[in-house]
């Protein structure tokens, strides 16, 4: 997966050089981004997302700044990344977790798929 550009918001002790970050983390978010476009816009074939942002960050709860109404979130400071994808005409937020079980596709920036 190509990576153009890294935007990390840490001290220098904590930054991963590109070639360091792991790639289970960008094809776990890209799968669950090509999900999410394919049930929303199942008639059309989306390949291919870009990865043009990643970050680590430390989330405020579980819920990865992404809260659903009647669901409890642990509240506890939680490690994770913000990616930004190029897919299709759309810009994509993926939030997870560090152990990247927890991945929410975020409302797109733009959402040009229709």
């Amino acid at each position: 997966m190509e990576i153009s550009s890294v935007n990390f918001n840490h001290p220098p002790a904590q930054l991963v050089a590109i070639g360091g970050i792991d790639d289970r983390i960008l094809k776990a978010a890209s799968d669950k981004l090509l999900a999410y476009l394919k049930a929303k816009y199942p008639h059309v074939d989306f390949k291919d997302p870009k990865c043009v942002r990643f970050e680590h960050t430390l989330w405020q709860d579980a819920s990865l700044d992404c809260p659903k109404d009647g669901y409890y979130y642990d509240q506890m400071v939680t490690p994770g990344y913000k990616i930004r994808f190029l897919v299709g005409n759309g810009v994509y937020d993926i939030h997870t977790n560090a152990d990247v079980d927890n991945i929410q596709v975020v409302s797109p920036q733009f959402d040009l798929g229709r």
